[in-house]
């Protein structure tokens, strides 16, 4: 799939979804989450949801997004990454000079997902807006019936009793039609 959507103002900040595929049944340990008991994840598509709310800085949609695209050392980057380091400085959101981390170290719940070799991440859309829409959006997706939690809590640090990483199944439709 790879789409990149970028939507919004012409803010360095705001909202962003990563679409991705899980080829296989994975459980994964996600850092303390659940005291590091491991999270089953069904083969299929996920959607996580986070901000980026600094304007400048490694706390940037640039930024951020580009280290979602990233994993760990010794593994390769996710196949999207050079397709939105391109986006990302086409839309001006990141300097033509920007590079991206070589490696990481696991931060965010998510970090621990896109690490693994099953799980490819294949689609981003970013929404550029200086308010905070990122529990708002979580609420809406919850809501739709193609959306289930994961887990309960997972992903969503800044907004307890909620998640922000979502098993999806639906068909192409539904994700061209996400962004709307």
């Amino acid at each position: 799939m790879n789409d990149i959507i970028i939507l919004g103002g012409d803010q360095p900040c705001g909202a962003y979804l990563l679409h991705i595929h899980i080829s296989e049944d994975l459980n994964v340990r996600i850092g303390r989450f659940r005291q590091g008991s491991p999270i089953p994840f069904p083969r299929g598509s996920a959607l996580y949801l986070g901000s980026a709310m600094a304007r400048t800085g490694s706390m940037t949609l640039a930024r951020r997004t580009l280290r979602h695209a990233t994993r760990r050392h010794p593994l390769s980057p996710h196949a999207i990454r050079p397709k939105l380091l391109d986006e990302l400085i086409t839309f001006g959101l990141a300097p033509p000079d920007i590079q991206p981390p070589q490696s990481k170290r696991p931060f965010w719940n998510i970090d621990h997902l896109l690490d693994q070799e099953a799980a490819e991440l294949h689609g981003l859309d970013l929404i550029r807006t200086a308010l905070a829409i990122e529990t708002g959006l979580a609420n809406l997706l919850l809501a739709d019936p193609a959306c289930w939690p994961i887990a309960p809590g997972l992903g969503a640090h800044d907004n307890p009793g909620s998640t922000h990483l979502l098993h999806v199944h639906a068909d192409d439709l539904w994700w061209q039609n996400l962004p709307r």
